[in-house]
């Protein structure tokens, strides 16, 4: 076979592995829909007090001041090393330089779902609850997907659910990519054994069962050929 009869087998191949990875994606979705949307997994309400202890443990917000305090003192780094090399201008276009791009970084930090959360916590007049599903967390009123959920863990002190995900390409044409997220759920007083009974249920009914349907879809059974009488 010469390398011209080749050639147009390639984009067939890559066609039919879209196809299959379409498949897998509609097999997903149409397990998303059958499952019912008011079917709720656990459903906590929050003291003041835990409230607060539950969007620190998320929101992190020391980390975050102690992050953005490093970057500023290296952009001075930089533009000082910048000065002590090249002199004056070498060290403002230095300084600017890293400085937008911190700022550029700043900038997209607004727009995580970790802040999104805090935003949501934040709000006065939404009770201080949150439900569960297989499907998603709503935390006070708003919704947020467990999208491509990959791992589902518990720490014992504190109390603490954690919710992983995968960054996930499922097409190279569409380039459909699932976000990478971590969540944290602090799990209140008195449901410790409802949260463990989470995890497994989250590792079965979600994660096991997505992966399963995956290599359904990716690898089908093979059809019998009908005996024609």
């Amino acid at each position: 076979m010469s390398a011209s009869d080749e050639q147009p087998n390639k984009p067939l191949v890559q066609q039919q592995a879209d196809q299959r990875q379409q498949q897998a994606r509609q097999m997903l979705n149409n397990r998303r829909q059958e499952a019912p949307n008011n079917d709720a997994w656990a459903q906590w309400e929050y003291s003041p007090e835990e409230w607060a202890r539950f969007d620190s443990i998320d929101w992190k917000p020391k980390r975050r001041v102690f992050f953005w305090s490093l970057m500023a003192l290296l952009t001075l780094g930089a533009g000082a090393g910048a000065y002590a090399i090249s002199g004056f201008r070498s060290a403002i276009l230095v300084f600017v330089v890293v400085a937008l791009g911190m700022l550029f970084f700043f900038w997209l930090s607004r727009y995580t779902g970790a802040r999104k959360r805090h935003l949501a916590r934040q709000k006065s007049v939404q009770p201080h609850r949150i439900t569960i599903a297989g499907q998603g967390i709503w935390e006070a009123g708003t919704y947020f997907p467990l999208t491509a959920l990959a791992s589902v863990a518990m720490t014992a002190q504190p109390p603490v659910l954690y919710f992983r995900s995968t960054t996930v390409s499922t097409s190279t044409e569409e380039s459909e990519v699932a976000a990478s997220y971590r969540l944290r759920v602090l799990v209140p007083h008195g449901h410790e054994e409802e949260a463990t009974n989470l995890v497994q249920r989250f590792r079965t009914e979600v994660i096991a069962a997505r992966e399963q349907a995956g290599k359904r879809a990716l690898n089908p059974p093979e059809p019998r050929r009908e005996e024609q009488h």
